[in-house]
C-alpha cells in the first residue's frame, strides 16, 4: 500500500476549518483501507499535543498513523521567521525543513498540500534541487486559493504579504507533480489560472463526504433562512445580508427569521469594526436588528437541533472549489438557494436540487421570496438527494508501487562561470575561485570579467551588463571575448562570491531534472562587515520584482543557456545592467519557470542600493511580452502604490535595519529617520562614518572598563 503523508494547518476535530475536515475524512478511509498515513501538522503544540494523544488513535488501524509537529522539528532550522520578508515565506520554508526530516524516517510515496498560501512552494523547489522527495510524487490540491478568492470576493488590501501569498500559490501549481480538483467546472471557470503552463498532471479527486447532520423532523411554523458557513466576503455573506434587509423592506414583507451561522473572519472589510459580525450588524437597520441572529460556530448537535425550524439554506458564494457544507444540507433535506458558480453547478441540478439566482442582492431576495411563498418547490428541493457518483480515493489506489528514486532525466548541462572583478581586489577574487575550486561541477569553465576601469590595456574590453569587461583566464591570461562561448549553463557572480558545498550540484541538478526548470538560485549569507544574515527571498516564485527587490544586476542564478553562444553577445546590450534580468525574464516561458533551492549555499557580500532607477528599467519593462508577468507587474504597481513610502517594502526594510542604511525605493531617497535611525544618516557621509567609528571605539574602551 502506498505511503501518504498530508501536510497542514488544520485538523479535524482539533482545529476547525474545512481544509483539516476534508483531510480528516481522506486520511480515514485511506486508513480503513490499509494505506499508512503520515501527518506533518502546523498548530499550536496544545492542539497537536490532542491530536496525536486523542482524536489519532481514535482513526481505524490506528498503528499505521504517525503524527509530526512542525514546530518542534524546526527547531533547529537555522533561519528564524523573521529571516523571511512574509510569515508566508517563512511558513513554506519551515514545512520544508520539517518534511526532509519526515521524508527520511517515513519515505511517503505521496505528499499532499493545500493549496492556500502556497505553503508547497520550497518543498517543490527542493525535489528539483535534488536534496530530498526523490521517491515522492508531490500533489497540491485545490482547496480555496487566496488568489482565486480574492479575485471572486475583492476587497483584500495588496500588500507585500498578499502578493506573497499569490506568487506562491501560483509557483506550487505550476512546479506541483499533480495538482487535485474536486470538480471539473472548476477548471473551466479558469478564475486566472494559468493552468496550461502547470508542470505536473491535473487529477479529477473530489473530497470524501463522511456523514452529514440529520433534520429529523421539520417544524410547521419553520421560519428560519439560514446561511451556513464562515462570515467571510467570499462566502456572500454582504449579499445574505443585504438581499434580507430587502425582502424585510418590500412591501410584501416577509415572516422570515434570518440566521447566520459559522465562525467569524475577524477581517471585516471596514476598519471601524473588529468583527465581521459587528460589521455587519452596523449595516442592518435599527429598526430590523432582532430579525437577525448570528450564532458563530454551530457544532453538529447544536446545527441538527436548529434544522427543524430551518424553512431553507442560502449560500451565496462567490466563490467554491466544492462546497461540502451544500452537499451536507442538501443530504440533510434542507432545500438550498445558491449562487451561479461552477461548484454548484458540477453538483446540484437547478430546480431539482436547489434553486439559482443570478445578479446580485435583489436576484437573491427574489429567489427567497419565491421559496417561501411555495410549499411545492419546497417540497421539491427537500426530496432525497443522490450526488454525482465520484470515487474519492480512486486517485490514491492508482497510485504506482514504491519505486527507487528515478535517475535525472538528462546528464547536468555544462557550465560556464563568469567571475565579475569590478574593482581590484585579489584577495576577493581568489576567495571565489578557491570556492569553486572546492566544490567544482563536472566541465565547469571559469573566466574573470575585469572591469576596463582598472583594466591593465592587455586585453580588448567589451560592453557586457552595461559597463566595459576584458576576458581572463583565472591565472589572468587575456582572452578573446570571442573565444569565451556559452556552455549548457552559466553562473555570473561577483568577485568575493562564495559558492558553498552543495550550490553547483543543486542548481545544475534541478536543469537537468527535466521538469522544465530555466534557471534555478539559492538561499544565501549575505555580509555586511562582521555581520551577517540570511537572504531568503524566493526570486523564482516573483522574478516580476527582480529590479525592485534585490537591488543588484546580479541574481546569482544557474541559468540555461544555448551552447556555443560569444558570453558578450548572449544578453541584450539595450537591457545594460538589467541584462541578466531581461535574460532570465526569457526564460520564464509557459514551458520553464525557475526555482529556489531552500538551502543557505552562498556566501556574498552586501552591495549598496542603487541611487537611482537604471535608466534601461522602462526598455526592461516595455519589451515584457508575457501576459501573466505584466498582470504580475500590475499588482507589483498596486503594492507599490499602496505600501511605499508609509511603509517599505519587506526586502527594503531589511536591508535598512540590517545595514544600517535605507534603501527607499531606489536607495537615492532623502533620509528618514524614522526608517534607518541615527547610524543610518551619519554613515552618509565620510564625517558621519568617522564619528560612527570613534563611538564604536568609545563603546569598546567603556566595555573593557566595565569588565575591569
Amino acid at each position: 500500500m502506498p505511503r501518504i503523508c498530508f501536510v497542514s494547518n488544520e485538523i479535524h476535530p482539533a482545529t476547525p476549518g474545512g481544509a483539516g475536515l476534508l483531510i480528516h475524512n481522506l486520511a480515514r478511509g485511506l486508513l480503513e483501507e490499509g494505506h499508512p498515513v503520515t501527518f506533518l501538522l502546523d498548530l499550536a503544540a496544545e492542539d497537536f499535543a490532542r491530536f496525536d494523544g486523542q482524536h489519532r488513535l481514535s482513526l481505524p488501524n490506528a498503528h499505521l498513523c504517525r503524527a509530526y509537529h512542525v514546530g518542534s522539528l524546526c527547531a533547529s532550522m537555522p533561519c528564524s521567521n523573521a529571516d523571511f520578508a512574509s510569515r508566508y515565506i517563512a511558513e513554506s520554508a519551515r514545512y520544508e525543513y520539517a518534511l526532509r526530516q519526515v521524508d527520511a524516517l517515513e519515505k511517503p510515496e505521496l505528499i499532499e498540500f493545500c493549496d492556500y498560501c502556497g505553503p508547497a512552494y520550497f518543498t517543490l523547489c527542493a525535489k528539483a534541487a535534488g536534496l530530498g522527495y526523490q521517491g515522492a510524487r508531490i500533489a497540491v490540491r485545490m482547496h480555496g486559493p487566496i488568489s482565486l478568492i480574492d479575485q471572486a470576493a475583492g476587497g483584500a488590501s495588496l500588500d507585500f504579504d498578499r502578493y506573497a501569498i499569490y506568487a506562491l500559490e501560483s509557483a506550487s501549481f505550476r512546479l506541483a507533480d499533480t495538482v487535485l480538483y474536486p470538480t471539473p467546472g472548476i477548471l473551466g471557470a479558469g478564475y486566472g489560472l494559468e493552468t496550461s503552463s502547470w508542470l505536473g498532471e491535473a487529477r479529477l479527486s473530489p473530497p470524501i463526504v463522511a456523514g452529514h447532520p440529520v433534520r429529523s423532523r421539520v417544524e410547521p411554523d419553520a421560519d428560519i433562512a439560514l446561511f451556513y458557513g464562515r462570515l467571510y466576503a467570499e462566502k456572500g455573506v454582504d449579499l445574505f445580508v443585504d438581499a434580507a434587509i430587502e425582502l424585510l423592506s418590500s412591501p410584501e414583507g416577509t415572516n422570515l427569521q434570518f440566521y447566520l451561522a459559522g465562525a467569524d473572519s475577524k477581517a471585516p472589510p471596514d476598519p471601524r469594526y473588529d468583527s465581521y459580525a459587528a460589521y455587519l450588524r452596523g449595516r442592518i437597520p435599527r429598526h430590523l436588528r432582532g430579525r437577525f441572529t448570528f450564532t458563530g460556530y454551530l457544532s453538529r448537535a447544536q446545527l441538527e437541533a436548529l434544522l427543524p425550524r430551518v424553512k431553507f439554506a442560502v449560500l451565496p458564494s462567490y466563490y467554491e472549489t466544492y462546497c461540502l457544507a451544500a452537499i451536507e444540507l442538501r443530504l440533510a433535506g434542507v432545500p438550498l438557494i445558491v449562487s451561479d458558480i461552477p461548484a454548484f453547478r458540477d453538483n446540484l441540478k437547478p430546480g431539482v436540487d436547489a434553486l439559482y439566482f443570478e445578479g446580485g442582492a435583489s436576484g437573491l431576495a427574489r429567489q427567497m421570496q419565491v421559496l417561501e411563498s411555495s410549499p411545492a418547490l419546497l417540497e421539491q428541493l427537500s426530496r432525497p438527494f443522490q450526488p454525482p457518483p465520484a470515487d474519492p480515493l480512486g486517485f490514491y489506489r492508482g497510485l504506482p508501487p514504491p519505486a527507487a528514486p528515478p535517475a535525472p532525466a538528462a546528464p547536468a548541462p555544462g557550465l560556464l562561470v563568469a567571475v565579475l572583478e569590478d574593482s581590484p581586489d585579489g584577495p576577493a577574487l581568489r576567495r571565489t575561485l578557491a570556492a569553486l575550486a572546492a566544490a567544482p561541477a563536472e566541465g565547469m569553465r571559469c573566466v574573470v570579467l575585469r572591469a576596463d576601469a582598472h583594466n591593465d590595456q592587455t586585453a580588448a574590453p567589451v560592453r557586457f551588463l552595461g559597463g566595459l569587461y576584458s576576458f581572463f583566464t583565472p591565472e589572468g591570461a587575456p582572452l578573446a571575448p570571442a573565444a569565451v562561448l556559452t556552455e549548457g549553463a552559466l553562473l555570473l557572480l561577483r568577485a568575493g562570491d562564495e559558492p558553498l558545498p552543495g550550490f553547483l550540484a543543486g542548481c545544475l541538478g534541478a536543469l537537468a531534472c527535466g521538469r522544465g526548470i530555466g534557471f534555478a538560485g539559492s538561499w544565501a549569507w549575505v555580509q555586511s562587515g562582521r555581520r551577517a544574515w540570511p537572504q531568503t527571498h524566493p526570486l523564482a516564485a516573483m522574478l516580476e520584482l527582480a529590479p525592485f527587490e534585490i537591488q543588484s544586476n546580479l541574481t546569482r542564478c544557474v541559468m540555461r543557456t544555448p551552447p556555443g553562444v560569444p558570453l558578450a553577445e548572449l544578453f541584450d546590450q539595450r537591457a545594460g545592467r538589467l541584462g541578466e534580468i531581461a535574460y532570465l525574464w526569457g526564460l520564464e516561458t509557459p514551458e520553464t519557470c525557475g526555482i529556489d533551492v531552500p538551502a543557505l549555499l552562498l556566501r556574498r557580500r552586501a552591495e549598496p542600493p542603487w541611487r537611482e532607477p537604471p535608466p534601461e528599467l522602462p526598455y526592461l519593462v516595455q519589451r515584457n511580452a508575457s501576459a501573466p508577468r505584466s498582470r504580475r507587474l500590475a499588482k507589483a504597481l498596486v503594492m507599490l502604490a499602496s505600501g511605499y513610502p508609509r511603509r517599505l517594502l519587506p526586502l527594503q526594510a531589511a536591508w535598512a535595519g540590517k545595514s544600517g542604511q535605507l534603501a527607499g525605493l531606489w536607495g537615492g531617497r532623502r533620509p528618514m529617520l524614522a526608517g534607518q535611525g541615527l547610524r543610518g544618516v551619519l554613515s552618509g557621509s565620510a564625517a558621519g562614518r568617522a564619528l560612527l567609528g570613534a563611538l564604536r571605539g568609545l563603546r569598546s574602551w567603556l566595555r573593557r572598563l566595565r569588565r575591569a
